[in-house]
Parts: structure tokens; sequence; C-alpha cells
């Protein structure tokens, strides 16, 4: 789980938006990808539980790098420590995209997902274009 230092500067590059009911947010926002409610769920949980923003405040155009880039510091060893910490999340999230693809036999895309969108989409076997099926 992130500090709440992590968590506020999170917050920050987000910027202020409504965190909408579940059911909205994915009608939407997630929806329109050709995603189902429960893949966009299980795509999004670990950025709930890393770093407490539920589904509802997410948005598929969020950059992954505005979770991952460390709060400003201006000491060194915190920056040194939050840096190292940035690696962590990073690591912990795509672990969890890699888990998902090998247990499901989603094959691995040479390209490393960019937004939050990108991420869904690769949790549930797709990439950024493609149509998915019911």
């Amino acid at each position: 789980m992130a500090s709440k230092q992590w968590h506020q500067a999170v917050n920050r590059r987000l910027g202020a938006r409504e965190v909408l009911d579940t059911e909205r947010a994915y009608a939407e926002f997630w929806s329109p990808l050709g995603l189902s409610l429960e893949g966009t769920q299980e795509a999004l949980w670990v950025f709930e539980v890393e770093y407490g923003i539920p589904m509802g405040g997410l948005r598929p155009t969020d950059p992954l790098r505005a979770f991952f880039e460390p709060p400003s510091d201006r000491g060194v060893l915190t920056r040194w420590l939050s840096e190292f910490w940035s690696g962590d999340r990073s690591d912990a999230v795509m672990e969890h995209l890699a888990r998902r693809r090998k247990a499901t036999g989603i094959a691995l895309s040479h390209e490393a997902p960019l937004t939050l969108g990108d991420y869904a989409l690769a949790w549930n076997g797709a990439r950024r274009g493609e149509v998915q099926a019911d």
C-alpha cells in the first residue's frame, strides 16, 4: 500500500475529479473500450489496493507513470528511497498483469501499457484499437 505522501502525489497528478459509483464509471469510461465490468474490476483492483483509489476514481486515459513516479522530495535519501519504491510499485503492478496472463494463457504483448486503459485491455487479452467480443 502506498504511503500517505505517495497517495497525495498520485491524486495531485490525476487532478480533482468526482469518484463515481462503479456502475456509472464502467458505463461512462470502461464499457466503450469493450471491456466487461468484471474484467475491468479485476484489472483495476491492484490500483485500489496499492493507491486507495476505487474504480470510480480511475479513468482509461490516466497515465501509468502518474502512479509510479515518486512524490517530490528535497531530501536526497528520501528521494533515493522513493525512486526505489517507484520501481517496486511498477514491478508489483506489472507482475499482477503477468500472473493474470500466465494463469489465463493470454499471450504477452511486446508493448508495455502506458495508460490504465491499455493496462485493462492487456489484462483482458486485447490491445488499444481492438474490439472486445462479448
